[in-house]
This record gives C-alpha cells, structure tokens and sequence, in this order.
C-alpha cells in the first residue's frame, strides 16, 4: 500500500477543512492525485474508494454537498491511516528520569516574565540589569523560565552568562538537574563547564558524581569546573593531584589553587612538591592566598628558581615569587623575612635590567619596608622608582604623618622626575585620595611636589588655602594645551578647591581659550562650566560679563550654569 499516497491525499483534504467546502470545487491539487489513485485501485480497492471520494468533492458545485464529501473523505482517509500505523516501539522499558522535588506555584503574569525571557534569550544592551532584578524578586522560581535560562549558558556576553549560572539557575532547585545533564558535553566549552557549575551549586553530590564520570573526555574548560567542583572533597584529593600535570597550564593553576584552599592533611605537603616544578610562581600565589607555609619552604623554592645557591643572582619570576611570600607573611616583625627579602634585592641590584619595577615595589608594600627596615626600602627603590610609590602606601597605613614625611621625603627629593611621584598620592591602595586623606598629610609634601614639578601630586594634596600651590597649578595649566584637556581639568578643579574665590577669572580664561581655538568641542570644557557652577555667588557678575564673548551652544552653556550659581542663594 502506497503510504505516502494516501498521507498526501490527506493533508490536501485537511487544508480544504480549514480553507471552507466552497473552495473544494474543482480543486486542481487534489485532481492532480485521481490518475495516481485510479491506477492504484485495480490493486487494491481502497484507493478507487478513495479516488471516488475525491471525485466526489472536486466535482460538487453546491458548497453544503461538497462539505458532506469532504467530510467523507476526512473520514475515509483517518481510518485507513489509523489502521495502517503502528503502537508501541520495539526495545526494553526503562525508567523514566524525573525530579523529584516539591515546588509553590507562582502566581507571576506572563507579562512580566516576557523581559526577562527577552533578555535570556535575545541580543544587546541592558539584559543583564533586567536578569538580576529578576534574580533579587526570586522569578527564577518560575518555571517557565527554566528552559530560556539553560539557553542563556551560551550567550556571547560572558557576564551576564555566569550571572545565570551562579544565581538564576539554582532557585530552580532539583528540578533543573535533568536539563543541565541533558546537553552536557564534556568536549564542549564554557557553556557545558557552566552546566557543571550549576548542576554543583544545585546538588553538590550529585554535581561531583556527574563530574567524576566526565573527567575522562573533558577539555580545559571543563576540567577546570570538575576541579572547582571537588577541591574541598578530601577522597578526590589524588584526583586533584593528577591535575597538577595536565597539558593546560590553566587547569594546572586551577589545581594548585584548590590544593593550596584545602583543609586536608596532605595539602602542604603537595604544595610544597609544586615549588620544585615548572609550576612554581604559580604555587607560590596560591600559598599567598591560601596555605600558611614555613619561610624555610619559600627560601628554598626561591633559590630552585634562580637556579644557583644561596649567593647567586635571584629571576624575576622568583622576585614575583617573593612579592607573594611578604605578602603572606604575618605579624610584620619577622626580621628573618626581612633579611631573606634583602639579600634577594641585593642580588636583583646587580642585574637589575632584566626586573620590572611593579614586582620589586610590591615586595617592599607587602613587607611594610618603611614601617621596618628603611635599608630595604632605600635597595628598593634603587632598583625601581615605584618602589617609592608602594612605600609612601605603606607608610600611609602604618605611621604618623611627621614620621611618614621625615622617613620619605628626603629620598623623595633625590627621585628622579616622572610619573611615579605624581602617583603616589592618587591613592592608598585601592582607595582614591579623599580630602580627609589631604589634612591628614604633613603639608611639606606640598612643597617637595611643587619643588619637583610634579603638578598632578601638587593638585591632588594641596591644602585649601595654599596659594603658593594655586599659583603653581596656575602656572602648569598655562603649560599644557591641546589634547591635554583631562590633565588641565584636573588643575582646574584643584584650584577652585584651594581658592574659590580667585578661580573665577581663571575659569572664564580657560573657558575662552576653549572657544576661541576648539570652537566645535563643547564636550572639553563641560567640566570648567561645571566647577563655574560651584564659585561663590558673589562672583556671579564677573562671570557674567567675562561671558559676552561666547556664542551658540556655549553661551547657552554658560548661562545653564551662571543660572545654577545664582540659585544657591
């Protein structure tokens, strides 16, 4: 029997069904199948039932009558369909996997899920603001967003990807497990290793278990979830030794890092074997973050680096090395660290081209060089002028502000210009210099900095009131024009911080010159006319007579912000 046949002549009588029996007359698709038919039916007599049926409807004009063949024929064909299928399938039973979990049904209106599908699912800007506001009103108990948030573990933007993964996908509890395993891959990328990380943060026994059976064809990027996945398992600790040899210099750090976090017996021990490999600045980081390791251990590991004995000239992989061990070091009184961090400067003097400064100068900010050893710091910063940079944070932190500038200033003084001065006082570590900061500091840094030129320390530390101050950013700011905008700027806001009152005329100068010689770059002045805003009233009809001279954009501008200085009274 001619299957095909009879499903096509039923899909045209279906189409007929829904276009309306008035249009069944003469109907040349459903013609077109009567030869085929016809020449079929002196086989098998079914199919001249089912030629005549078609007959019946093509050759019909009356709309009623035609609906009753076509009915018919509808009727005809679901039978001999039905009768030709099969049931069942071949094979054994087996269970059906399913989540076993209890969940309350939300009451959220499709209508406010459909952003937050959207910004799963779709393209461009703003999508990750609407999932974590999803994520904090707890919509990722929906459901319905369970399907377009496993999609979401291939988004191209990878923030917003690993947003889904750590906070989205496990309010879906048990219940997102089978969805997670169904597209696993352990040849795949980031996508399948944010699958592990989910399926863990769901179910970290199960999620071991699954990483387990994937370890053998995973790649780098999975291998590195497996490993995030079972370093605080003590019976995978071997497991996570083999990982330490891995081809992928990425899953080797990951494995050393997991070792150096856990708590088991075994783990200095293995961290320790790590510093005689090829691995060991890697080992030496992860001992910095994690492990509390004895200093005969570092000294050792040091000196396997630079591959000669105890005298011998130190690499500056290893001084990284030792930036990590001052760094772990506790109590700030271990003389011996200090002396192992001096002799391993004394022997980087020696062959100091081949060092960059940042490594040296970190050495000397974990150690707290200033508050112990002023030796150590005075090798330091011979080495590299950065060094100075990290000693002025140090100290900042540790001592009083006379001792600080007593310590530091004479050496500051005979540093050779250039941008390290200007840098020390942009901040103390990672915090910018506030005006506590500024009142707190011992005012002769104010005149070493104007003694060595450097503007920018000058404009961030002068004390409100120093004039000498004022009329040397005045000076600087004369100096520089052009693309410089970002640097002037940044002397013009100190100088209306250390004298408002006198920064009017110098204010509208800039603004002028602005206009005169970069007339179609409104943008480059629009921080002058916000520090207008904040003068003193009473310097209002200066300004404003000051301001005859600008046109266009930039006398609306001006008079948006002489407007807001007159509305402070």
């Amino acid at each position: 029997m001619s299957l095909p046949l009879i499903a096509d002549t039923a899909a045209e009588v279906h189409r007929l069904t829904i276009a309306g029996s008035a249009l069944a007359a003469g109907d040349f698709r459903l013609q077109k199948l009567l030869p085929q038919l016809e020449s079929l039916g002196a086989k098998a007599p079914v199919f001249s039932r089912i030629a005549q049926g078609v007959r019946a409807v093509t050759d019909e004009t009356d709309a009623a009558k035609a609906g009753r063949a076509l009915l018919d024929l509808s009727t005809l064909l679901t039978a001999i369909q039905y009768t030709q299928s099969q049931h069942g399938a071949d094979g054994d039973f087996t269970p059906i996997n399913t989540a076993a979990q209890s969940w309350t049904p939300t009451a959220t209106g499709y209508r406010s899920l459909a952003a937050v599908v959207e910004a799963l699912t779709s393209t461009g800007e703003g999508r990750l603001e609407v999932i974590r506001d999803a994520a904090q009103r707890g919509l990722f108990k929906d459901l319905r967003l369970m399907q377009p948030a496993v999609t979401a573990l291939n988004d191209r933007f990878g923030e917003l990807a690993d947003f889904v993964t750590e906070h989205a996908l496990p309010q879906f509890g048990p219940a997102i497990i089978p969805l997670l395993k169904a597209g696993f891959d352990p040849k795949g990328g980031n996508a399948h290793a944010r699958r592990l990380r989910a399926l863990c943060a769901v179910d970290k026994e199960e999620g071991r278990a699954f990483c387990r059976a994937a370890l053998d064809e995973a790649r780098k990027e999975v291998k590195v979830a497996i490993i995030a996945a079972l370093k605080d398992s003590s019976k995978d600790f071997e497991l996570l030794r083999t990982f330490t040899k891995d081809k992928s210099k990425e899953v080797r750090a990951a494995a050393i890092f997991a070792i150096s976090e856990s708590t088991d017996s075994r783990a200095q021990q293995s961290l320790t074997e790590t510093f005689k490999g090829k691995d060991a600045q890697i080992a030496f980081y992860a001992a910095a973050k994690g492990a509390e390791l004895p200093l005969e251990v570092f000294e050792a590991a040091c000196l396997h680096l630079s591959g000669t004995d105890e005298s011998g000239l130190i690499s500056e992989a290893t001084m990284s090395a030792i930036s990590a061990l001052a760094g772990m070091r506790t109590g700030y009184g271990d003389t011996r660290t200090q002396e192992f961090l001096k002799r391993c400067l004394n022997s980087a003097q020696v062959m100091s081209h081949q060092y960059t400064g940042s490594s040296i100068a970190r050495a000397v900010y974990y150690a707290d060089a200033v508050a112990l050893d002023m030796e150590l710091l005075r090798i330091a910063i011979n080495l590299s002028d950065q060094a100075l940079e990290w000693a002025f944070m140090t100290g900042y932190r540790r001592l009083p502000p006379d001792r600080l500038f007593h310590d530091l200033v004479g050496i500051y003084r005979k540093t050779p210009s250039g941008s390290s001065l200007d840098r020390m006082f942009f901040g103390v570590g990672s915090a910018p210099f506030s005006p506590d900061m500024i009142d707190t500091l011992h005012p002769g840094w104010t005149k070493a900095a104007i003694e060595k030129g450097a503007g920018l320390a000058v404009s961030k530390i002068a004390k409100v009131g120093d004039l000498e101050a004022r009329e040397f950013l005045v000076a600087e700011n004369a100096a520089w024009t052009g693309h410089h905008a970002g640097r002037i700027d940044m002397y013009a806001t100190a100088i209306v911080r250390i004298a408002p009152a006198l920064a009017a005329d110098f204010l509208m100068a800039r603004i002028e010159e602005r206009f005169l010689n970069h007339s179609r770059y409104l943008l480059d002045a629009e921080r002058l006319f916000e520090l207008l805003e904040t003068l003193p009233v009473s310097e209002a009809d200066m300004v404003k007579s000051r301001g005859a001279i600008l046109t266009d954009d930039w006398r609306v501008r001006f008079l948006k912000a002489l407007r807001r200085m007159a509305a402070k009274t």
